[in-house]
């Protein structure tokens, strides 16, 4: 309010730090979680890497440099260091690559947390995010106030509240591990 844009949004650094709760939740036994992130992702890594310390997680950071990025590398890298479970940041570099990555994951055995529902639709077991479809609809209900004449700087800016976690039990079958009751019963979508 009072500048020249308004929309819906949502804090990925907060994001983030439930991503790896709930990673750690399904998880409990290990320890050493792999991070995936650029400098378009640094505020949600911040933020990853205070949470992992007070949760006594092992964090092993990989961060990508230089488009265009190697996960194949990237992954050797994380089995060679016994990372056991991974989180990717959200980078809009990474979502173009979801599939492969999420392949690698299934390949090196590793359960993985992602943002975005998208994810886990090509293979990745979890992901924890603002709800697309419903963001979308707002977003759209923004642009129709525009067009009928609404300033953007009299338009409220709003921050999402609707997120959907979403489970792939087929890649959890991939991958040989078995989700807790407490997991299962909070998942939105569960791809089986």
């Amino acid at each position: 309010p009072g500048g020249n844009i308004t929309g819906v949004f949502y804090r990925q650094p907060e994001l983030a730090v439930k991503q790896l709760e709930l990673l750690a939740e399904a998880f409990p036994d290990r320890t050493r979680v792999g991070a995936l992130w650029d400098s378009l992702s640094a505020d949600q890594f911040a933020e990853v890497e205070g949470a992992a310390k007070s949760m006594r997680l092992s964090l092993r950071p990989l961060k990508f440099e230089n488009p265009p990025y190697d996960f194949d590398g990237a992954f050797a890298t994380l089995v060679q260091d016994e990372v056991k479970m991974l989180l990717v940041l959200s980078s809009p570099l990474f979502t173009p690559h979801r599939a492969h990555i999420a392949e690698l994951a299934i390949r090196h055995g590793l359960p993985s947390m992602f943002i975005f529902k998208e994810y886990v639709e090509v293979g990745g077991l979890m992901s924890y995010g603002a709800d697309s479809d419903s963001q979308y609809r707002r977003a759209a209900s923004y642009v129709a106030k525009i067009l009928r004449g609404a300033q953007p700087a009299e338009l409220p800016v709003e921050q999402v509240d609707n997120f959907e976690f979403a489970l792939n039990l087929k890649t959890a079958k991939a991958i040989g591990v078995a989700l807790p009751t407490s997991i299962l019963l909070r998942a939105d979508e569960v791809i089986e």
